[in-house]
C-alpha cells in the first residue's frame, strides 16, 4: 500500500515551518488510520508527504469505496 500526499505551501514559508506542517500532516494521517500505521510498521506500506509551491495541473485523487480500508462498511 502506498499513500502519497502532496500539499501546496506558500513559497514564503520558512523551511522550519514547512517541515513542521508536513510532519503534522503525516502524524495526523497515521493517528486517524490505524491500518496504514500497522502497514508501515510491518514494512507493507509507504507514506510520503511532500510540499509544492504551486499546482501545475490537476491530478488523480483516490477515493474510498464501500468496503475499502477508508470505509466504515
Amino acid at each position: 500500500m502506498a499513500v502519497n500526499v502532496e500539499a501546496v505551501l506558500s513559497s514564503g514559508l520558512a523551511d522550519r515551518g514547512r517541515s513542521d506542517i508536513l510532519e503534522n500532516v503525516r502524524r495526523e494521517i497515521l493517528r486517524r488510520n490505524i491500518l496504514l500505521k500497522v502497514a508501515l510498521r510491518d514494512g507493507d506500506g509507504l507514506l510520503e508527504v511532500s510540499a509544492f509551491e504551486d499546482i501545475e495541473e490537476g491530478d488523480l485523487i483516490a477515493q474510498a469505496h464501500s468496503g475499502g480500508i477508508w470505509s466504515a462498511a
